[in-house]
């Protein structure tokens, strides 16, 4: 497929990142529950999923519903075969838990549970952190996606004044193949936004739809 590179990316994210929060209440939620996919493991009451998105092993909050529900299924898998249970929720990222070994590691809480397999495992071409770069004649961008759900978006003036804009904020996964990057700070300031971009797999492309123009991020490690 032929990607038209084009950067006016930097631009939209200057004016919908760089506003205020008040302008951007229904954009960006500070609780939203996101997507994830992974491979859940419930052994000696230590309950555990393995993050499909980032690859990191998360502790998953002992309460609910959809927790209950993994942990029986879970079960019933393990009398059959020792392999862990895939599941796909919507779920939230709590503080690790002061009663945990663990002090470091955030918790998921699973809000709502969309459905377990007892065949699948995840798949590696949609782990996600890493460094994406685009770039036009005048203006680089680089974001970098951290397996903690954190994200770093450096805009670099190329030519001219020297000029460089960081973003910083939270991002998650609205479904299997599209996230959403949402802004908290803009050059140390708290500012709002939130840009949605869609995934490919077999190229590890980032791209968002702006209008009649597709905004390309191509992976530079991962």
């Amino acid at each position: 497929m032929k990607y038209t590179l084009v950067f006016i990316l930097s631009a939209v994210l200057l004016c919908s990142c760089g506003r205020r929060a008040h302008e951007h209440r229904l954009a960006a939620a500070a609780d939203t529950a996101f997507y994830f996919a992974g491979e859940f493991s419930n052994d000696s009451g230590v309950p555990r999923l393995l993050d499909c998105a980032t690859g990191v092993s998360r502790p998953v909050a002992m309460e609910g519903r959809p927790y209950l529900r993994m942990t029986t299924d879970y079960l019933r898998l393990r009398q059959r075969y020792d392999q862990p249970l895939y599941v796909e929720l919507r779920g939230r990222l709590l503080p690790p838990s002061l009663h945990s070994s663990d002090t470091t590691a955030l918790r998921l809480l699973a809000d709502t549970l969309l459905r377990t397999d007892t065949t699948a495992l995840c798949d590696p071409r949609y782990l996600l952190p890493g460094m994406y770069e685009a770039s036009m004649e005048k203006t680089k961008m680089n974001l970098l996606l951290r397996g903690d759900y954190t994200f770093i978006l450096r805009e670099f003036e190329l030519h001219g004044a020297a000029r460089e804009n960081i973003f910083t904020g939270v991002w998650g996964r609205l479904s299997k193949d599209r996230i959403a990057l949402d802004c908290r700070e803009r050059n140390g300031a708290p500012d709002e936004g939130r840009h949605v971009l869609m995934f490919n797999p077999d190229n590890r492309i980032l791209t968002e739809q702006l209008g009649k123009i597709q905004a390309v991020y191509i992976p530079v490690y991962l």
